[in-house]
């Protein structure tokens, strides 16, 4: 029997959305516009925290407003920009969602492949695995679809309005837009995928040695180093230091924010609080590996610049408990300060 897992896709549109509501429907992956043009989505955050809280696995999409592989090039940076580091723990792609017909009026099929192209190779070189969103009309007659169907993977957008209905369209797609559902009053676009994406990104990771995932997904057990401990994803002064003991903790979301994790106390359900993944350490004995592209070594040395790690001993402590490689990052200052 062919794999089917029941997701959907979110946006702006779903503001208010219950992410519990949404869960209890069956619904184990989300696909979240991150954002269109050199915007970033209004309910990027909201949605990503929203779908992680209940344990549901999330890619994202990017909506192209450029017709000019300069500007999708732009568009891409941004997209890069935004995501961050998430691609150290991708489980679904990111996809380039070009609809506007009459940005590409005039445009040959290999020009519209080009734009879509442009955006997969920047995404790739930054460590994202990448796939397109579009519908049969446009593979038809405004993609060259064979140059794009051998070598990327498809979301398909073509409505059966049916759930249990799939597309008759003769398409590698590995993700189906079948229509739409409501969760409580709220309109969601509804999504089949038949692949089990988060293996494929991780063997196609690790055949790129961009990283392999944290380990740290929603529910899992975890001991503490003794280490500080924050209030939230991006405090600079702990709250606690908790000492080494044989306590185990829970992870309560699987997301990695600002190199932290949020756990739960194992006696007080209320207790949340994070910590740095580097003093985290699975009852497995997992090891955690992750490794830096230069695009995102370069974003970090930019923030570094900014001054979002201090300066001397205390930027050095942080990277390094961030697990950020110090020499690499402060090479690329000096490129980007100096030229060398």
């Amino acid at each position: 029997m062919q794999l089917k897992i029941k997701g959907c896709d979110l946006s702006y549109c779903q503001q208010g959305l219950n992410f519990k509501a949404l869960a209890a429907q069956g619904i184990r992956f989300a696909i979240i516009r991150a954002g269109h043009g050199l915007k970033v989505d209004s309910q990027f955050e909201a949605n990503t925290r929203g779908v992680a809280g209940e344990g549901i696995d999330f890619g994202y999409y990017w909506f192209c407003e450029s017709n000019t592989v300069a500007g999708v090039r732009a568009e891409a940076a941004k997209c890069i920009e935004t995501l961050g580091t998430w691609y150290t723990c991708q489980r679904y792609p990111v996809y380039f969602d070009l609809e506007d017909n009459a940005l590409v009026k005039g445009l040959s099929k290999a020009q519209v492949n080009e734009l879509f192209f442009a955006f997969a190779n920047a995404l790739n070189a930054a460590g994202y695995y990448v796939g397109l969103y579009t519908n049969p009309d446009w593979l038809e007659n405004k993609y060259d679809k064979t140059a794009i169907l051998n070598n990327y993977d498809l979301w398909l957008a073509h409505w059966t309005y049916d759930e249990n209905k799939p597309s008759n369209k003769p398409y590698r797609h590995q993700i189906h837009q079948w229509g739409t559902f409501k969760v409580e009053k709220m309109e969601v676009d509804g999504d089949n995928c038949y692949e089990n994406y988060p293996n494929i990104i991780a063997e196609w990771r690790e055949k790129r040695n961009i990283g392999s995932n944290t380990g740290y997904n929603k529910g899992s057990s975890v001991s503490l180093l003794g280490v500080p401990v924050y209030a939230s994803a991006t405090d600079a002064h702990p709250i606690k230091t908790v000492m080494p003991d044989s306590t185990k903790y829970t992870v309560t979301t699987g997301l990695v924010e600002n190199g932290r994790l949020q756990i739960q106390s194992p006696t007080n359900a209320k207790d949340n609080f994070y910590v740095d993944t580097s003093c985290l350490r699975l009852d497995t004995d997992a090891k955690v590996r992750v490794s830096y592209t230069d695009a995102q070594i370069t974003a970090i040395a930019k923030d570094v610049i900014a001054g979002k790690y201090g300066a001397g001993s205390v930027r050095i402590n942080l990277l390094t408990k961030y697990g950020y490689p110090v020499e690499e990052v402060q090479a690329k200052v000096n490129q980007l300060l100096y030229g060398k």
